[in-house]
This record gives C-alpha cells, structure tokens and sequence, in this order.
C-alpha cells in the first residue's frame, strides 16, 4: 500500500477514534450529572400554627404543628419547640402556617414598677398607683397598642343637667327644671307646658353627649387583651374609677413618641360641633294635603 495513502488511512481512524471517546465521555458525565441528586437545601424545624388563631388567644398544643423551613428564610424570633409558647397569650392574630414568633405573646413578666425607673419614693413623692382600664379594641387604636405606647384618654358621655345640676332651686337665676325631670330642655327650649311656656325661664344648660380628652400624656405599662395598665397618682385613680362606674365609654388616642404636650381642647358638644361644621338644622314642617 502507498506509505501516504496508509498514513491518511491512519490519520482517519485516529480522528474517528478520538471522536468516538469524546462522545462516550460526554454522554458518560451527562448520565452521572443527570442522575446525581441536587445538594440539599438547608432546613429548620420551626413552630407554626395549625390554624388560624385570634389575638388574645392562649395557646395550646393542638394550635400548634413543626414544619420545616429553608433556613434562608425563617424569621429571627421564630420558636423552635411547642413548650415555650404553650399557654401564653397572643396578642397579634396568627394564620394558619405561619411561623409563631416570640413577639407576639404579651410579656410574662412584669417590666414596670409602681414609680418611674429612676425615681425613689420620698416624703413628698406622688402617691403613685398602678391600675387597669378597660378600653375595647375598636376605641383604642383598632387594638395596636402596645406596651409603651403613649396614649390620651378622652371621655365620651352622657350629660343630663336635671339629674346632676341644681336647676330652678333659685341657685342658679333664669334656669328651671321640671320636678319630674321633664323639663329637661333640649334643642334649647324647654319642655313646659302651654301654660307656663310664658312665665317659665328656659334653662341655657341641655342635654347632650359630651366628649372630652381629661388625661394625656400617659403612657401604657402593660396590655392583657383590651386591659391596659397605666401610671396614675391616687386622687386621679379614684376619678377615673368613678367615670368608669358612671357609664359612657373610655377612648385611647396614639400620641407620637416624642409629643409630651398637653391636648388643651376644650371638648366637644353639640354646640361646639354645630358652630364648627355648621350643621343644617331640620324644621318642622306642614304634611301635604291629602287630595
């Protein structure tokens, strides 16, 4: 055989050799790539809830299951075992699945004392007192309150001069109230009868509902459900006692942090809100002639 033509033969097989091999190793690493498994993603077993839960729920163990999570993604106060929650109170909502952090149970012990961190009781201290109020949710704030939150408190109640004022006694001059408490004036003109409507004196004081801000700036101690627990001195407990005893209803106002001045309203009436929006008022009127 022609020495050139066996060295192109030679030549051929070799570059076919080669790309035989090449091929075989290519599909080789392909199948052991493709059949290796993924490295593992890192997880953690953290608390979630087994279903949706409402605030001022204390949990139990059936409220509860471990789920594992990537790790890249579990939140910084998640709870890692069912015993350290079991029992305490939420007092945010929680759904279903979702990891139980450590800041939504209110706290388990008490982070206040009577007097201000920092203050010693001396002879002519405050007499400072720890006490509760109750304030529903949809009057404090939607119910996002939370411990150290400053806050107003303002007052919204019902006044009837009759029951709480000496009218028509002679103490006070140009005022009268009926003895049966009738003669309540409303609207600004008394309820009197036809005969006395001339000689009787009308009284300027009516009945109305009264809102006033009466305590602010303070500041929330502790929350248990829509129980808050403020810093007040002894004389101002028993009048917020007393207006709780009374009836009528408790509101909160989120103050911010940094606003420690006093509200200085003068509070609302009918009077103050009719001047302020200048309310229509409605007229009595003839009905119609029936045809």
């Amino acid at each position: 055989m022609d020495p050139k033509r066996r060295a192109r033969l030679i030549l051929i097989v070799g570059v076919l050799l080669a790309l035989i091999t090449f091929g075989a190793t290519f599909v080789v690493v392909q199948g052991a790539q493709s059949a290796a498994p993924p490295p593992p993603v890192p997880t953690v077993s953290v608390i979630v809830a087994a279903r949706d839960i409402p605030a001022r729920t204390a949990l139990t163990a059936a409220d509860l299951k471990v789920a594992k999570m990537e790790q890249a993604y579990v939140p910084p106060k998640s709870v890692k075992d069912p015993k350290e929650v079991i029992g305490k109170i939420l007092i945010q909502p929680v759904y279903v699945g979702e990891p139980i952090l450590t800041e939504k149970f209110a706290p388990t012990e008490r982070a206040f004392t009577v007097f201000p961190a920092g203050v010693e009781v001396q002879p002519g201290s405050p007499a400072y007192r720890i006490m509760t109020i109750a304030v529903p949710d949809n009057n404090a704030v939607g119910g996002i309150l939370v411990p150290g939150d400053n806050v107003d408190i303002m007052y919204v109640f019902s006044f009837d001069p009759c029951a709480k004022l000496q009218i028509g006694t002679g103490t006070t001059p140009g005022t009268q109230c009926a003895a049966s408490g009738t003669g309540t004036t409303t609207g600004g003109a008394a309820a009197t009868t036809p005969q006395s409507s001339s000689t009787t004196p009308q009284s300027p004081i009516t009945s109305d509902t009264v809102a006033k801000i009466i305590l602010g700036p303070i500041q929330i101690l502790a929350r248990n459900a829509a129980v808050y627990t403020i810093r007040v001195d002894a004389a101002l407990a028993e009048r917020l006692a007393y207006i709780q005893a009374a009836g009528g209803s408790l509101q909160l106002l989120l103050r911010a942090p940094t606003d420690d001045r006093a509200a200085n309203t003068t509070g609302a009436t009918f009077s103050s809100v009719y001047t302020q929006f200048k309310f229509p008022i409605p007229e009595r009127v003839k009905p119609l002639p029936t045809p």
